[in-house]
């Protein structure tokens, strides 16, 4: 029992994933799995009418606990904040999400070989259609994680498809290939598409991390000269200045970061020409050079 459920738990996660990619999963999870359990919900409340009058009470039993749980579940990811979350406990919620993939995919592949004992071929067919659903919008909600939407679609629709291919007549045997098929070559896609989205993650890692790793030694090299520099964010406001900055103006760094730049070069009034200009370009996304800024120092000296 362990080792089963230690492999159901790689089913949604991986030991060796990345923060990064927990991260993404997470906030994947967090806008698709909300709406599919609201559409399948839906859908099962319209496929139950199709259940025998003498045999539905079981499943409508079973349907009004599958709803409370589900609305628990919509409840949870519509509160669920990633950004207040560190690593271990998006990690944890992440894995957390096997019994919804595993509970609800088995859930949907027993009601559907229930209700279709003693059902005509239309309402086996509504019904397969129903298992299709289910299948295809939970694999698709957790494409993020591709072994949990792989198994998600085969438990759902693949069971029912064997079924209807051993009932003994040709169209129960089509349409149940068709299902069986179908799980198959879904779960092919998904699973490349899980690649795929691994693959992004990746070179997204890669590109950020060569930012900051030119960012560090941009800095570096700026903390070794014998000049001053800044950095500002997209709104304008200063989130670095070097060290030297207090070295030679004698004033504090912490006074203005976070603050404005347009704020911080008004200490002088030599640059009220130049700054309009500038400002304008920094709100226009545009670049510019060879300007030269005037700032007081806390001894009232001008320096440029």
């Amino acid at each position: 029992m362990r080792k089963f459920l230690k492999y159901l738990n790689s089913v949604i996660i991986s030991p060796d994933a990345s923060d990064a990619l927990i991260d993404a999963r997470l906030r994947e999870f967090k806008r698709q799995v909300p709406i599919t359990l609201i559409a399948i919900g839906l859908c099962s409340a319209l496929t139950l009418t199709q259940a025998q009058p003498e045999s539905a009470l079981w499943p409508r039993l079973g349907f009004a606990i599958l709803l409370i749980f589900m609305a628990r579940r919509i409840i949870f990811w519509r509160n669920l904040n990633p950004g207040e979350l560190s690593p271990t406990e998006k990690r944890k919620t992440v894995n957390a999400t096997m019994p919804l993939i595993i509970g609800l995919s088995a859930a949907c592949s027993l009601t559907a070989m229930y209700l279709s004992i003693g059902a005509d071929f239309d309402s086996a067919m509504i019904v397969g259609l129903w298992a299709a659903f289910c299948g295809l919008s939970g694999a698709f909600a957790m494409a993020s994680a591709p072994r949990a939407a792989t198994t998600t679609m085969m438990i759902c629709m693949a069971p029912y498809g064997a079924l209807m291919m051993a009932h003994g007549d040709m169209l129960h045997f089509v349409f149940g290939a068709v299902l069986v098929l179908g799980a198959i070559n879904g779960s092919l896609l998904l699973g490349r598409y899980g690649e795929m989205i691994f693959e992004l993650i990746r070179q997204k890692q890669k590109v950020l991390a060569s930012a900051d790793e030119a960012r560090e030694n941009l800095r570096t090299f700026i903390e070794s000269a014998s000049d001053w520099a800044w950095e500002r964010d997209a709104d304008g406001a200063l989130t670095y200045l070097s060290e030297n900055f207090e070295l030679i103006t004698g004033l504090k760094r912490k006074e203005f970061l976070g603050v404005s730049g347009g704020i911080f070069l008004c200490r002088s009034e030599k640059n009220a020409d130049v700054l309009a200009l500038t400002e304008e370009l920094v709100s226009r996304r545009q670049p510019f050079r060879d300007v030269r800024y005037y700032l007081d120092g806390a001894d009232g000296n001008t320096l440029h």
